[in-house]
């Protein structure tokens, strides 16, 4: 799952009303200027794509009310297990592991999700959170740091 373009899964472009309220993709902004490099550039992927399998699917999955497969084992609290592939549990495991350490070196993670998940600007979030410019750039760069340095890439 990659990042949303500015052009819908049937490759139908915005109208131009729609285009005129477009913005740039900041973390697509900030590698083309040479900001940030292509690690960094996957690694802000990686943690969107983290968000969206951790977050994602308890918004948009809809009740089962099938009964289990026969055969199916249950999980530790009797619930039936749900499997999911070993890629998912990778991408949400290293998705965890980064938030967990951002936490324990106070490094913030709200501003830096901001940026990747949401898209908003770093100056955007300079002035929301009243801080001096280039303040949230520097933690996106990093938190990106971060999660390069704790994949081994």
């Amino acid at each position: 799952m990659a990042r949303p373009a500015a052009v819908d899964d049937q490759g139908i472009p915005p109208t131009p009303q729609t285009k005129r309220k477009l913005t740039a993709d900041p973390i697509t902004r900030l590698w083309r200027a040479g900001e940030l490099d292509q690690r960094q550039k996957d690694a802000a992927d990686a943690i969107y794509l983290g968000v969206r399998l951790v977050c994602g699917d308890v918004i948009s999955r809809p009740p089962s009310y099938e009964r289990p497969a026969p055969g199916a084992r249950a999980g530790r609290a009797g619930r039936i297990v749900e499997h999911e592939t070993e890629w998912q549990y990778r991408m949400q495991r290293h998705y965890a592991e980064w938030v967990d350490e951002m936490t324990e070196r106070r490094l913030p993670v709200g501003p830096v999700l901001d940026i990747i998940v949401t898209q908003t600007a770093p100056t955007t979030i300079d002035r929301q959170r009243r801080v001096r410019k280039g303040t949230t750039k520097t933690f996106l760069i990093e938190a990106l740091d971060l999660y390069v340095k704790l994949r081994g890439w």
